[in-house]
């Protein structure tokens, strides 16, 4: 599903939608924030990552914030480690992506996984179990260009929103 990022109502939304998904799995949630600080829209995951664990401390485990990077250079490691460690968990990605236009500063929730390393040209395989993708800018013939384009003030205002939706998911009746 697709939200906004300019109303509470649709915060409300996406959280009901990211804690059905995690409720409907019957299993402990890990989420995965994927990003650097390097490149703003690449740094999404990241601070979402930090608001999580920093901010709301929510009651899972966060891997990849703004001290600790989950890349596209790391992610097999860090995804392999979480199989291994914690084989019954729900693997939810937070990650940006680039979108049409018509999607561009949205936030789509995804019961399933997505792909990591779009963005540079690099995709890896389908990863994860629900996936939470910030739309940071159009998709193009030189993606890594569109990546570099983005405002920070976008971003932070994208990870606001994912940060405090993932939050009061946690806080939702059990269905």
């Amino acid at each position: 599903m697709e939200f906004g990022t300019k109303s509470k109502s649709e915060i409300l939304k996406m959280a009901c939608e990211i804690s059905c998904n995690i409720q409907n799995s019957g299993k402990e949630p890990i989420f995965v924030c994927v990003g650097s600080d390097k490149i703003v829209s690449d740094s999404f995951g990241a601070i979402v990552g930090d608001l999580l664990i920093n901010k709301y401390n929510i009651p899972a485990r966060v891997y990849g914030n703004l001290n600790f990077n989950v890349t596209k250079k790391n992610f097999d490691e860090v995804f392999s480690f979480l199989k291994d460690k914690y084989p019954n968990s729900y693997i939810v990605i937070v990650d940006s992506s680039l979108s049409e236009l018509e999607d561009l500063y949205s936030i789509k929730v995804n019961n399933c996984g997505c792909f990591v390393g779009g963005g540079f040209n690099s995709v890896k395989k389908i990863s994860g179990d629900m996936s939470i993708l910030a739309c940071v800018n159009m998709v193009g013939c030189n993606n890594l260009m569109f990546l570099k384009g983005c405002k920070l003030k976008s971003v932070l205002n994208m990870a606001s929103v994912c940060a405090k939706a993932i939050n009061l998911s946690f806080s939702m009746p059990k269905i």
